[in-house]
């Protein structure tokens, strides 16, 4: 966009369209893969720096064993560069197409840059439409992680080419809206923007919805985590009674001190293949008031308390 006038004035004086072509492509190439580098190498030092700590809250949540090192893989830093190449090449593709289609003269005229960008942009708009019903199909009737991943890819993808004609329909609008002279320049001039402006804005709006999503991520499972403590952590106190040597003492101290005493034992014991723990709770109005379960029959905790049910996680229910 910045270089237009330097454009012109090559092909003016000689230069083939092809030479040019592929000189900024070459350049492309090597700013793409020196950022893709870069970005390669920070994601690794942050990853490194980070992926103890996620390995071990892992670990401690779900009981899954995590490796808390690195590993470096040639498919994953080929796959990082090619995602950079690509989405160079991607965001120049049109530019090129368009440099490449402009006679000499017009080449460095916002106006004949606007006015190159119609098709492009009816292609654009045409694209939105069908990975938009795409995402629509999808969200009807896929199922499964693929699925999941596939409709948003088609709904940001749908969403960012859908940007720049939804744009340009909205300040043709204005334009027609406008009586004085002043408001049609802006609209107009506004307008004569739109072709340098609209990947920037595509780039944009997908790196607010990504933003969002992340965030929303990372607060919904900030909030199911702490309503999970707020109904398994109930009680007041906890006392861990393994290193006590008279526990019916501890627990008739505590019955003088407490509104109700709750003691829990467990054991270790082998469940559809895997280790596990069997509890033993006494059951009390606190397991009643902040339980809740998934799935459970009528009058539960009196099944439980008669010793003819059984709580099971939903790990266990689901695998098993």
């Amino acid at each position: 966009e910045q270089r237009r006038g330097v454009i012109r004035t090559l092909r003016a004086l000689g230069v083939p369209l092809r030479r040019l072509v592929v000189l900024m492509i070459a350049e492309l190439v090597v700013l793409a893969t020196l950022a893709g580098a870069l970005g390669i190498a920070l994601g690794y030092l942050i990853a490194a720096l980070l992926l103890p700590d996620v390995a071990a809250t892992i670990r401690g949540l779900y009981g899954a064993d995590v490796a808390g090192t690195l590993q470096i893989r040639p498919a994953w830093w080929l796959s990082g560069i090619a995602m950079a190449l690509g989405g160079a090449l991607l965001a120049a593709a049109s530019a090129l197409w368009r440099l490449a289609r402009i006679p000499v003269v017009a080449s460095a005229g916002g106006r004949a840059w606007a006015l190159g960008s119609g098709r492009t942009r009816t292609l654009q708009a045409a694209a939105a439409v069908v990975l938009l019903a795409a995402a629509g199909v999808l969200a009807v009737t896929g199922g499964g992680l693929a699925a999941g991943f596939a409709l948003l890819a088609c709904l940001l993808l749908g969403a960012a080419l859908a940007l720049p004609p939804c744009l340009a329909a909205i300040l043709r609008l204005g334009e027609a809206q406008a009586v004085r002279a002043m408001a049609q320049w802006f609209w107009a001039d506004t307008r004569q923007q739109l072709p340098g402006l609209g990947l920037a804005l595509m780039a944009l709006l997908l790196a607010m919805a990504a933003n969002v999503g992340v965030s929303t991520m990372v607060s919904s499972f900030r909030l199911t985590f702490v309503g999970f403590l707020d109904q398994r952590l109930s009680a007041e106190l906890y006392v861990d009674a393994d290193a006590v040597a008279d526990r019916a003492a501890l627990e008739r101290f505590l019955e003088a001190h407490a509104d109700a005493v709750l003691p829990i034992m467990s054991v270790e014991a082998t469940l559809a293949g895997l280790p596990a723990e069997i509890f033993g709770v006494r059951v009390g109005y606190t397991y009643r008031e902040n339980w809740r379960f998934l799935d459970a029959i009528p009058a539960v905790w009196d099944e439980i308390e008669a010793g003819r049910a059984v709580v099971i996680n939903e790990q266990l229910s689901r695998r098993a």
